[in-house]
Parts: structure tokens; sequence; C-alpha cells
């Protein structure tokens, strides 16, 4: 895997979510990886079963929240968050050399996000773990690191 398919493969990804094409985007998934994590900023790096993030799915929760947000039962996002990102500075952190092999990759991203008549920016880290199929890339985990200590919006309810 190269950085270029890596690269494109995150703007695709920032796409779909920013366009709120959820259902493709959670096909990008793959069974048995760590899932979407978005810890806290005092224990980026713990693992969410033992210490407390804003949000620990994995992939049956993930399409739990899926299902909510496309149904509309999510009420944090009525109306939906028009979102808009960048993603950029991607580094390919460790990779598995096998055809099926993973890579872990860390990127950086600033995100735009406009509900009703409030703006607000995050800014952070992306941390992949991508595996090869015979479909393309598909997402094993995806921890997300916030540069800030509080989130502005109040409750998190789109998908970063």
């Amino acid at each position: 895997m190269t950085r270029a398919e890596l690269e494109d493969f995150l703007f695709h990804e920032a796409a779909l979510l920013d366009d709120g094409h959820y259902a493709p985007w959670l096909a990008l998934w793959a069974d048995g990886g760590p899932g979407y994590v978005v810890p806290t900023a005092d224990a980026p790096d713990g693992d969410p079963r033992q210490t407390l993030a804003y949000i620990a799915d994995d992939l049956t929760l993930l399409r739990t929240r899926v299902a909510q947000l496309l149904d509309g039962t999510t009420v944090a996002e009525i109306p939906r968050t028009r979102t808009a990102r960048v993603v950029g500075n991607v580094r390919i952190l460790d990779q598995a050399h096998a055809p099926t092999g993973w890579v872990r990759i860390r990127s950086t991203f600033l995100l735009h996000a406009v509900r009703r008549d409030r703006a607000d920016v995050l800014s952070g880290h992306y941390e992949h773990v991508l595996k090869g199929t015979a479909e393309g890339l598909r997402i094993l985990g995806k921890r997300i690191l916030l540069t800030h200590v509080r989130i502005p919006m109040g409750r998190l309810g789109f998908l970063l």
C-alpha cells in the first residue's frame, strides 16, 4: 500500500462522512478490529474497555449508531450537522507485509461543523488501522484524538 493509495482512501472516507453517506461509509469497515474510539484528552492512549472515552464503539455499536443517524432517531442530529473536513499529514506508522496485510496510519484533520446557527472547528489526529482485502482497503479501527479539552458542540452526534 502506497501513501498515495492511503491518502485517497482517507479523502474518500472524509467525503462520504461530509456528504452524509453513512451506509457506504459503514461498508468500508471490516470485522475484527478495535472499532471506532474517541478517547478523552486525559487518556488518549487508554484502552476504552478500562478508561473513559467519549465514544468506544465496536462494529455492532457502530452499526447501531449509523442506523440511528439514517432513520433520524439521533436527536442531537436534527437537523443534521453539516461538516467539511481537511485531512493531511498522512504517515505510515506500522505495516504488515502480506497480500491481505494491514497498515496503521496517522493523519491530522480540521473539521468545520455547522448546525443551526452555530459553527465550530474541531482538530486532531486520526489513527486508522486498515486491512487490504480483495475488495480494497477496509477499516479495522479508527481512533480520533481531539486536540480540544472540551468538545464545543456539547453532544457529539455526528461521525468524526
